[in-house]
């Protein structure tokens, strides 16, 4: 019998937030007590950038504190010769339509509005 070594890929640590345990009850809640709803007269004397700036860290601060990140190892698989780039190339184009919502170049108000989304249909079923 012939012996092949397979290459294992490295398993690396990649950071994602744990949707599924956020409560949106209590998200919602604390988002009405944030900076970003409480006194709207003291948003009124900020610059855009400090505005933007504003939402995005009391955004951050309230994911953090309903959806925290987590480290988790992606599965190693092992490498297949065969599998190469003309192969991964294909594989992402039959993908693409089914891919149409990418979180990476959502915005924070989309996000937002698809947690309330999906907030309000969990309440239905």
């Amino acid at each position: 019998m012939l012996r092949v070594d397979k290459s294992v890929s490295v398993a690396p640590l990649v950071g994602r937030r744990a949707w599924r345990r956020l409560s949106c009850d209590s998200f919602a809640a604390d988002l009405a007590r944030s900076k970003l709803w409480h006194d709207l007269s003291e948003l009124s004397d900020l610059t855009v950038d400090d505005l933007v700036q504003l939402y995005r860290q009391e955004m951050t601060d309230l994911l953090d504190q309903h959806c925290p990140v987590v480290e988790v190892c992606r599965k190693a698989k092992q490498m297949t010769p065969w599998f190469n780039a003309e192969c991964r190339d294909a594989r992402r184009h039959a993908r693409a339509p089914r891919d149409v919502i990418d979180i990476r170049v959502l915005t924070w108000t989309s996000i937002i509005i698809i947690i309330v989304v999906y907030c309000e249909l969990s309440k239905r079923n």
